[in-house]
């Protein structure tokens, strides 16, 4: 475990890059995150760690097949 906190909103990630900086890390470096998929952690991965296209890939299959079943209109 390399942090511990509470929280389940994008500032967890934001306060875990701001911890791991001040004992030496480069949050940068990180190169693979294991999450859950909420919106919240990914936001906070994008911002804290610059990692946004993994999850724009990762959400591209499941958003084209919600569009095909009917499960949200598509953007305007």
């Amino acid at each position: 475990l390399l942090f511990a906190c509470e929280g389940k909103d994008h500032q967890t990630v934001v306060n875990f890059a701001s911890d791991l900086q001040a004992h030496g890390g480069q949050p940068e470096q990180i190169e693979h995150v294991c999450q859950d998929m909420s919106a919240a952690f990914a936001k906070g991965v994008s911002l804290a760690l610059g990692m946004s296209h993994i999850f724009s890939l990762l959400a591209q299959p499941a958003l084209l097949r919600r569009r095909h079943h009917g499960g949200f209109e598509k953007d305007h």
